[in-house]
């Protein structure tokens, strides 16, 4: 399951279930967080989807799923579906503690490391990025930092 994937179903939860059928300090925090920020400025971590949305700036949109794009004659749909990466640096500079601010020069160099291994059998191999993408994490951020 991808890291959108995941978002779309936490708000689909919160949207479904009020109230949670156990105490649970992760739906706990959560929710909390929730009640604190709406959400609005996560779009920026979205992806440009000029075939899909019609829209050259980027969105955070609740996408079908991946499956649903191996059909298309065109790999451009599902190039847009597998555009995640911003979401992912995201998350990993708030994991590692790093300032937003920094992810413009974190944002080049990470891409390189994690995209140049990166073998897919076809242009419809999306098994393949998000396994690149789930390599991202606070060390691989950490070794390409800007050194002062």
């Amino acid at each position: 399951m991808t890291l959108s994937d995941l978002y779309w179903l936490g708000v689909r939860y919160l949207g479904r279930h009020k109230t949670d059928a156990w105490p649970s300090p992760v739906m706990a925090a959560l929710r909390r967080f929730v009640s604190q920020n709406n959400g609005k400025h996560l779009h920026v971590l979205g992806t440009h989807l000029p075939e899909t949305f019609g829209c050259s700036h980027p969105h955070l949109l609740r996408m079908e799923s991946y499956e649903r794009y191996e059909g298309h004659l065109m790999p451009g749909l599902i190039a847009e579906r597998v555009a995640e990466f911003k979401l992912y640096l995201g998350m990993t500079l708030d994991r590692a503690g790093v300032p937003a601010v920094l992810s413009g020069a974190i944002a080049e160099p990470l891409a390189r490391e994690v995209f140049k291994t990166l073998k897919m059998s076809d242009a419809w191999d999306w098994h393949s990025v998000i396994a690149a993408y789930s390599k991202i994490d606070p060390q691989s951020l950490l070794e390409v930092l800007p050194q002062p």
